[in-house]
């Protein structure tokens, strides 16, 4: 049986991309594109990892089970995004806007996700053990004491 797969060249511009029918996803890595818009893409299991995002809107895209290790995501926009399962281990989040995304079962171990916009995205389930919450938005208490129990740091918020 032939697979399906399709190629996604990072480096290039996706407004509203879907993509259907495809039993694998293959994301090339291309270093420091220069337009990052993608707003309502469908990149669920997708590598993303190590590459330079900052600034990307991922609005209202479905990354789940995504792998943004040791990604730069500063600044980056997943609003209403679905993070599901996604890998975030050692991520730079700093500044994001993370504001009612769906995170739960991520992994953030050792993300950094300082001065980010947390407001009512679902943490349940999500590693967050060394990860940086200092001076985030959106820290309500229930939530506080989620992320002490889960070993993060949240100093200065």
């Amino acid at each position: 049986m032939r697979k399906n797969h399709l190629i996604i060249y990072v480096a290039s511009a996706f407004v509203g991309l879907i993509i259907l029918g495809c039993s694998e996803i293959v994301v090339k890595k291309v270093s420091r594109p220069e337009k990052r818009y993608l707003q309502n893409a469908y990149l669920q299991n997708g590598d993303l990892s190590e590459l330079d995002l900052k600034g990307a809107d991922f609005t209202g895209a479905h990354l789940r089970g995504a792998n943004f290790e040791e990604s730069n995501l500063e600044k980056a926009l997943f609003v209403r995004g679905n993070l599901q399962e996604c890998n975030l281990q050692g991520a730079n989040l700093k500044e994001a806007d993370l504001s009612y995304a769906n995170l739960q079962g991520a992994n953030l171990h050792n993300a950094n996700l300082e001065k980010a916009n947390i407001t009512g995205a679902n943490l349940r389930e999500t590693n967050v053990s060394g990860a940086n919450f200092q001076g985030v938005i959106g820290l309500n208490d229930i939530t506080k004491k989620m992320l002490i129990q889960g070993g993060a740091t949240i100093g200065g918020s």
